[in-house]
């Protein structure tokens, strides 16, 4: 399940949120249907893939600001954001959830929305204090 939405605040200023979660409902997941968080827009200052489990929920809430308008044959806009992100993977044995920890990241970004799709570059710390810069091309959440 996944849920999304950019609200506007201002003419060139929006607020988002995304929530998403899933489970496997019973027995363990095979390798390839784990749930797996980290890296970027999913935990970004963790590795990718670091959490792994048969359920899983993540949330995130930021912002966006329109930078510069891009011209018509390169795409569209080029943004630079902020947002939080909190999530858990948990469950790797059939009756057992075993321990749930609940991890966060800080992020600071520039998003370019190009004609052959967005391209991210963000910098993410953990209140535990790793960092990590994260570059993505493609898809974002």
């Amino acid at each position: 399940m996944r849920t999304s939405s950019f609200v506007p605040v201002g003419p060139k200023t929006s607020l988002f949120f995304n929530i998403s979660g899933g489970t496997t409902f019973r027995g363990s997941a095979g390798p390839f249907q784990v749930f797996a968080l980290g890296g970027p827009f999913q935990l970004g200052a963790y590795l990718p893939q670091e959490f792994l489990g048969n359920h899983y929920a993540y949330s995130s809430l930021g912002f966006r600001r329109e930078l510069y308008r891009l011209p018509t044959l390169v795409g569209r806009k080029i943004y630079w954001g902020g947002w939080y992100e909190a999530g858990t993977a948990f469950g790797t044995a059939a009756l057992d959830p075993g321990p749930i920890a609940v991890r966060g990241t800080f992020n600071l970004g520039v998003i370019v929305d190009t004609i052959l799709g967005p391209i991210a570059v963000a910098g993410s710390v953990s209140p535990t204090g790793l960092s990590r810069v994260n570059f993505s091309i493609g898809r974002l959440f």
